[in-house]
């Protein structure tokens, strides 16, 4: 059974800091790998933009984040990550990159691969 930090914010350690970032007139914040509260002034267009690792039996895979840059600037901002999900025998390795422009264009990628069950090392 996955633990109360892990259920409410999707980390052991439960919540994790929050960047403000701001492409253009957009507003937002970045924690724990997502980007959550897409604003325009005072509207919330968006909640949260994330990507899931799902077991067989369609349970999150808790994320473990490392190699986090964050450059943000007054109008636009990059961030980039690598995110590793392992229970059992899943172990996916993916990274990230999240960019916003001035013109308010966010933009949130990643290229991913299933790491070989041996791989404890890869961590």
């Amino acid at each position: 059974m996955l633990s109360r930090n892990v259920l409410l914010s999707g980390s052991e350690s439960g919540q994790a800091p929050r960047t403000e970032l701001q492409a253009g007139p957009l507003q937002l914040v970045f924690q724990n790998g997502d980007l959550r509260y897409i604003r325009l002034g005072e509207k919330e267009l968006l909640r949260r933009v994330y990507a899931a690792v799902r077991d067989h039996n369609w349970g999150t895979v808790p994320a473990k984040l490392s190699n986090l840059k964050i450059d943000s600037r007054r109008d636009r901002f990059r961030v980039s990550y690598q995110s590793d999900h392992v229970s059992g025998a899943i172990h996916f390795r993916w990274q990230a990159l999240i960019t916003g422009a001035p013109d308010g264009r966010i933009e949130f990628s990643f290229n991913g691969v299933e790491m070989p069950p041996s791989c404890v090392q890869c961590l």
